[in-house]
Order: structure tokens, then sequence, then C-alpha cells
């Protein structure tokens, strides 16, 4: 458990366009193969607050369950990163209520705390993703939450 894992490399399971929380429901078994006994942080993105795709609660304490029943030693959500300051209200609108039904999950991991104050520096130019120095930040921060 070291922060160059958790920065987009390293073990884990990443895909570049991420994985929506449909694709979690539907297929937390694919996921988890060969890692049973693993421990499981989840953050899904600001697109799946921004397209309307923000499971419930219930939804989410739900994959966490299936997930621990295909082998997970423990499963943790983790709330998205702050968006840029330039972003739009709507957009910070989406992410603050994505944030708040992250916290209401068991165990969860503070992105905001864990990455600390957003620069814009560390966004791409869509205000939403992180790049590669914010996702050095938040593995650094992520790190010492988790591990």
């Amino acid at each position: 458990c070291s922060p160059d894992v958790w920065a987009w490399g390293g073990y884990g399971v990443l895909r570049g366009s991420g994985y929506s929380s449909e694709y979690l429901q539907r297929d937390y078994a694919t996921i988890l193969a060969g890692r049973t006994g693993d421990n499981v942080v989840i953050m899904l993105g600001t697109n799946d607050a921004q397209w309307g795709l923000m499971p419930t609660t219930e939804q989410l304490n739900t994959i966490s369950a299936n997930m621990i029943s295909a082998g997970a030693a423990s499963v943790r959500w983790m709330t998205i990163p702050p968006v840029a300051s330039t972003a739009t209200p709507q957009l910070k609108m989406y992410r603050e209520a994505w944030v708040q039904r992250v916290q209401a999950t068991p165990h969860v991991v503070d992105a905001t705390g864990a990455l600390g104050p957003v620069l814009l520096a560390q966004h791409r130019s869509d205000t939403i993703h992180l790049n590669a120095a914010g996702h050095a930040a938040l593995a650094r921060g992520v790190n010492a939450a988790v591990c």
C-alpha cells in the first residue's frame, strides 16, 4: 500500500473512462476476480453525478455487500475530489449531492480531506478531472487515509 499504487497505476482496477455505478452493480464479481481478501476503495466520479447516475445510499451499501460476498475483505466509498473553482455552479451542486450520498455510507474515505485544497493547476481544462499532478496529490492523501 503506497502512493504509487493509487496514482493511476500499480495494483488496482482502473479504467480510463471510469466505471459507472451500474457496472459495479452488475459486474462486481468480475472486478474482484482473483482479488479475494483484498480491501476495496471505490470512487465514482463527478460525471456520474453530472449525468444523474448517482446511486442511492441503499444501492451503494448493496454494492458493498455484494463485493464482500464475492470475496472483498472490506469495501469503502471515497468522495470525489472538489471540482475546479471555475466549474459551473450546477456542477458544484452535483458534486456536493454526490459527496453527501457517499458520506452516508460506513467507513468513508474523504477525498477532499485526503487531497487538501485543490489547485486549478491540478485539474484538466474541463474543471472536473484531475491531471497527473492532481492524481499524485490525491494518491498521497489516500495512502495516508487508507493504509
